[in-house]
């Protein structure tokens, strides 16, 4: 699951999530738009994302680790 979906699932907009943790509407906005990598973020940024969307970190990782394992980033 990609994070724009869990976005979904929680209701929220990326200017919402960006409140909510402090993450700049641009930083969250090119992760949601898949031009900046997950994997590419800080663990404190990661932090703060699984805490708001209520998902490990793990679980916002693996869609994105498996398709850079596949070559698809």
């Amino acid at each position: 699951m990609k994070l724009k979906d869990y976005l979904k699932d929680e209701n929220m907009n990326i200017s919402e999530l960006s409140r909510k943790t402090g993450i700049s509407y641009m930083t969250l906005n090119d992760l949601c738009k898949g031009r900046t990598s997950l994997t590419k973020t800080s663990s404190e940024n990661l932090y703060k994302l699984s805490k708001t969307l209520r998902v490990s970190m793990e679980d916002l990782l693996a869609d994105y680790l498996i398709e850079e394992k596949a070559g698809f980033s």
